[in-house]
């Protein structure tokens, strides 16, 4: 993927979504590698930024690492593979029930999805630090 190296932060956002668009509108970014390699090529190291953006946001006081927050999305991804290519099946019932899925869960996930897609934006349009390696 091409590093995008525009000074201008508006000219520089706007290409970004172009190329992001372009170049990534067929993959799934749920693995956390994954998504911090898309980064990669905009910050140095995506997932700390990440987690400032999510920490200086949270309303809950409580601050989380970036080890978590990709701990969290990996688990996310883990069980949305469950319902879709295990046929969700519950064990303990002998293949004759299907894993519970709850209110609760499912807004605490479409919360902590909504907090890291928020995130991105903010992610990519970082000022480039000069001569760093990413």
């Amino acid at each position: 993927m091409e590093v995008i190296t525009i000074e201008n932060a508006e000219e520089r956002v706007l290409e970004a979504e172009a190329q992001v668009r372009q170049s990534n509108s067929y993959k799934a970014f749920v693995d956390p590698g994954k998504l911090a390699e898309l980064l990669s090529c905009y910050c140095n190291d995506p997932w700390s930024k990440i987690c400032q953006g999510v920490n200086q946001a949270a309303s809950d006081g409580q601050e989380r690492t970036p080890d978590q927050l990709k701990g969290r999305l990996r688990s996310i991804w883990k069980r949305r593979n469950q319902i879709a290519h295990e046929a969700d099946v519950d064990p303990t019932y002998a293949g004759i029930g299907l894993w519970p899925i709850d209110k609760v869960d499912t807004e605490a996930t479409i919360d902590f999805m909504s907090e890291i897609g928020f995130q991105l934006p903010h992610v990519i349009s970082c000022e480039l630090e000069v001569g760093v390696n990413n």
